[in-house]
């Protein structure tokens, strides 16, 4: 009998390993938060990593250094496919940060319908069109900016959009995908605000 092709994985270690990650929400959540943090140095650097982890894992999990438990964990252990795990966070990871992506544009969006309003003349809309046109720092810095922080009532956590994004949070809030929200948030306002604009000066 062979391993092979377990659940639509390479093999069984390989399927129980992810299932187990997955598994634990604080577990879900550290390994999900080291493929973000090695995405860029590819899958094979974020493979080695999940695998020290595990590794530091199973040292709370047999107490005894040499003995059947032990050869037989440090025997599974070479089976994983570590790249393949690696993947389906990397996967994970890439899924959240276009879900992260869509909900900071329409933030954004919902942000900047607020800019322009009845009481905005034509010289001030050209202005904000120049200005956005041309990245002008000081029109760009006066646009709304994102608020995550619970200040205000109605307005949500960071961490209550990454619950309603249904991505997995961790110790560094996400930096990853804070940083993707606040560019797509920028781009919606500067393309809700460019639209009123013109819509005004037609």
């Amino acid at each position: 009998m062979t391993d092979a092709g377990y659940n639509g994985w390479s093999n069984y270690p390989t399927w129980a390993t992810h299932l187990w990650l997955t598994n634990d929400q604080g577990t879900s959540e550290q390994v999900t938060d080291l493929a973000a943090q090695g995405a860029k140095q590819g899958r094979a650097f974020v493979g080695d990593a999940i695998r020290e982890y595990v590794t530091d894992l199973m040292a709370y999990a047999v107490a005894d250094e040499a003995g059947l438990h032990s050869d037989l964990l440090t025997y599974a252990v070479e089976q994983v496919d570590w790249h393949e795990v690696a993947g389906a966070f990397l996967a994970d990871v890439e899924a959240e940060a276009c879900r992260i992506e869509a909900r900071g544009y329409d933030d954004g969006k919902g942000a900047g319908s607020w800019v322009v309003d009845g009481n905005t003349s034509d010289e001030a809309c050209a202005a904000l069109l120049r200005g956005i046109e041309e990245g002008d720092r000081a029109i760009l810095d006066a646009l709304p900016m994102p608020q995550v922080g619970g200040e205000w009532a109605g307005d949500p956590t960071w961490t209550e959009v990454l619950r309603e994004e249904d991505c997995a949070d961790a110790d560094d809030g996400r930096g990853d995908l804070f940083d993707v929200y606040c560019d797509a948030f920028a781009r919606g306002v500067e393309a809700q605000v460019t639209n009123d604009c013109r819509v005004r000066l037609s």
